[in-house]
């Protein structure tokens, strides 16, 4: 299932791990295909290194979870108001496909659950 497209990535440079576990390598996007993601519907309070944040888990639609939907910022000046709606994949989740062509007009990599 193809979660999102390389030309919405933002940022590669992030960390995440899921519950306990230890931060991992993770991405931030812009945009995720909907028809193939499930969101808990479970928004908690996150402490970021950027300040606090209503967060949602995401998971592909096989039922792994890969990643975190930002819901609010938290912070008093608001400063990560631009992040709301936007997402965070974390990599081991993920595998990079090859290059392929939509609706006849560009060719874009995807980015697809590793199951």
């Amino acid at each position: 299932r193809i979660l999102t497209f390389t030309d919405q990535l933002l940022c590669v440079k992030r960390r995440w791990g899921f519950n306990a576990t230890p931060p991992e390598r993770a991405c931030y996007v812009n945009s995720l295909c909907e028809a193939n993601i499930k969101l808990r519907e479970e928004v908690f309070e996150e402490h970021l290194a950027q300040g606090r944040m209503d967060m949602d888990d995401v998971f592909c639609a096989c039922g792994k979870q890969v990643g975190y939907r930002f819901c609010r910022d938290k912070t008093s000046n608001l400063r990560n108001q631009h992040a709301c709606g936007r997402y965070g994949l974390v990599q081991s989740c993920l595998v990079k496909a090859s290059y392929e062509i939509f609706d006849n007009v560009y060719a874009t990599g995807t980015y697809r659950c590793c199951q």
